[in-house]
Order: structure tokens, then C-alpha cells, then sequence
């Protein structure tokens, strides 16, 4: 077998690994004595369908078709763990890449091109308009903030594909 591929299912596999163990630890702490699920936080995902959504999420699938872009308009909050417009979470991509890739746009408007986190943090408390794929109910996989291409509808850089975090926002792969 090509070691490039090789090197690339590993990779892909480490990738969608992390992303459905952090998944399952979530949803496990999110389980009472009784055996059933609590909302986390008013979160209304089970186990399965947040494992899959994450998984989705990062291979950069859509559950139908991904040009199918669905537009949310409300206030950022975010609970220390997720971002939401209102009541639909908004995703956009695993926490270790937005947590240290650097934004190719100020979308928060204060004239640094900082960390995607501080970007987005930079957004809470404020008005914004998120588009992107529903995965599910109140899931959104965001490809457009405000205006501007976060990433190309595709497989995702941060799961070896070439759709970036500042792609054109017109089709990418």
C-alpha cells in the first residue's frame, strides 16, 4: 500500500478518533444514576446523534447535500464549550483546531487577526449571521460568518483536505 495513504487513513482515523472519544465523554457525563440523558446546558443531542454530527463535522460530510445552506441570524453565546446563534449550535470544526489556527479574517472586527477562538469569543454578546448545513436539529456546521468564508464546503483542512478555514465560500472541493 502507498505510504501516502497510509499516513493519510492514519491520520483521518486519529482525527475522527479524538473527535467521538471527546463525544462520548461528553454525553457519559451527561447521563444520570438512572441511565437516562439530562440536557447539558439546555443541549438536546444524544449520544449517537452528537457522535455522528461530530463526526461529520470534521470529515466535512453533510447529512444530504452541502450546498444546501441554511442561514441563522441571532446573538452569539457560548457556554465555555459550545457556540450558539440562539438555540442551534453552531460548529466549526474540532476545538484543537480553532483553538490554535490562526483566523485569515478579523471577523470580530477589532483590527487583530487572532487565534479562530479569540475571533469567535470576540463575537459574543453580538448580533451575527452564520451559514452553513444543518446535521441535525439546532447543528450547524458553519461555512460563512457574517459575510465571510470560514471554510469551503468539502473535507476540511483540518481532516486533510484542501477547504480551508478562509476558503471562497463557493463550493471549495
Amino acid at each position: 500500500m502507498n505510504k501516502k495513504i497510509i499516513v493519510a487513513v492514519a491520520i483521518v482515523s486519529l482525527l475522527t478518533f479524538s473527535g467521538v472519544v471527546a463525544a462520548t465523554i461528553e454525553a457519559s457525563e451527561n447521563v444520570n444514576k438512572n441511565g437516562q440523558e439530562v440536557p447539558l446546558n439546555g443541549n438536546q443531542f444524544g449520544l449517537w446523534e452528537r457522535i455522528r454530527n461530530r463526526l461529520y463535522d470534521t470529515l466535512g460530510i453533510c447529512d444530504g447535500n452541502c450546498t444546501e445552506m441554511v442561514e441563522v441570524t441571532g446573538v452569539l453565546s457560548y457556554d465555555g464549550t459550545y457556540f450558539y446563534v440562539d438555540d442551534v449550535e453552531v460548529h466549526f470544526g474540532p476545538v484543537w483546531y480553532v483553538s490554535i489556527t490562526d483566523s485569515a479574517v478579523d471577523y470580530d472586527n477589532d483590527g487583530i487577526k487572532e487565534l479562530i477562538i479569540d475571533e469567535l469569543q470576540g463575537l459574543v454578546g453580538t448580533t451575527v449571521t452564520m451559514e452553513g448545513h444543518m446535521q441535525s436539529d439546532n447543528w450547524l456546521s458553519v461555512f460563512i460568518i457574517n459575510g465571510e468564508a470560514y471554510r469551503d464546503i468539502g473535507k476540511p483542512i483540518w481532516s486533510g483536505g484542501a477547504g480551508g478555514h478562509h476558503g471562497n465560500g463557493n463550493g471549495g472541493e
